[in-house]
């Protein structure tokens, strides 16, 4: 994960790190087994705390990943009760580049969190 890449390097490899977790703990057991290969699968009601998370920790993999999902799957991902403001200007215009104009049309977005 890049975001520790500084802190490690300014501590000693043989030294022990404690960081401190500030997300939910579901969030953080998926992006362990992420980061452990196991590869766990997306769902929609955890996506967008997915993708939060990889952006601030600079997974940009998992990023990409988590945006085209959220693409893919915008419908159910809509369905969730969650603020789609969350996001970030940057992640909202990530996501936004991949929609075509006849996609949007088509999305059920009753509550008006992404077409607004």
């Amino acid at each position: 994960m890049t975001y520790f890449t500084s802190y490690l390097h300014a501590h000693a490899l043989d030294t022990t790190v404690e960081i401190d977790v500030h997300c939910d703990i579901e969030v953080f057991e998926w992006l362990m087994s992420y980061i452990s290969h196991k590869r766990p699968l997306f769902e929609p009601r955890i996506a967008l705390s997915i993708l939060i998370s990889s952006n601030f920790l600079r997974m940009t993999a998992l990023e990409d990943l988590c945006i085209r999902y959220i693409h893919k799957n915008m419908d159910d991902v809509l369905k969730i009760p969650i603020d789609m403001g969350c996001l970030g200007e940057p992640l909202i215009e990530k996501l936004t580049k991949l929609f075509t104009i006849e996609e949007l049309q088509k999305v059920k977005d009753p509550q008006d969190k992404v077409l607004k």
